[in-house]
């Protein structure tokens, strides 16, 4: 199922009857991933066009903001994730994507907010835990991102490897010492934060 129609279908059970929905040439286009300028270009036109629902604005404003993320434009996604929360709060997928972007600049304040936000409305959802738990690990809180880190994994036992690597990363690496041959101080522990960053 495409992309543009899956978020459209979700999101629609909780606002409309169910009906059949066809994408449109811009809908499937926006929904491109990864994205383009072509697809960016495609989100920008149904925002703009004055017959697009609510409903369509909310997800092009969600793939659009996902896009600018991808590409660095930290502030422009924000922005995006921030229409898209407007036209609909509840909308998970733009509070994680806010969630991360903020994270990126470093405020995680606000992303844990959205973080929390997120799993108040999808509590079983693993990948929610494990964001949060990388968010409360890059602000130093280790007790909160462990926990957050074994709920994912609790949730999701089939995907514990993926949850695997960030609770790793909160585990000192075992160093050798200086009495040992090829010793060079802070080696192991480049290494080892080579493999931790996310």
């Amino acid at each position: 199922m495409l992309r543009f129609a899956l978020i459209l279908a979700v999101t629609s059970t909780l606002l409309y009857p169910a009906d059949a929905f066809t994408p449109t040439a811009d809908q499937n286009l926006c929904a491109t991933v990864p994205a383009n300028a072509d697809a960016v270009a495609a989100c920008t036109r149904i925002i703009e066009a004055p017959s697009s629902s609510t409903l369509d604005h909310t997800v092009s404003y969600t793939f659009r903001a996902d896009a600018a993320r991808a590409d660095g434009n930290t502030a422009a996604a924000i922005a995006d994730y921030s229409h898209a929360l407007e036209l609909m709060p509840t909308l998970v997928p733009a509070l994680s994507g806010r969630g991360i972007a903020y994270r990126n600049v470093q405020n995680y304040d606000l992303s844990l907010r959205d973080f929390d936000q997120a799993i108040a409305i999808q509590p079983d959802n693993a990948e929610l835990y494990n964001s949060r738990g990388i968010t409360y690990r890059m602000n130093g809180d280790t007790t909160r991102a462990m926990a957050d880190f074994d709920k994912a994994i609790k949730l999701e036992p089939g995907n514990a490897a993926a949850f695997q690597q960030p609770r790793q990363c909160l585990r000192r690496p075992q160093t050798a010492g200086p009495g040992d041959r090829g010793f060079h101080p802070g080696d192991q522990a480049r290494s080892h934060l080579r493999k931790c960053v996310l």
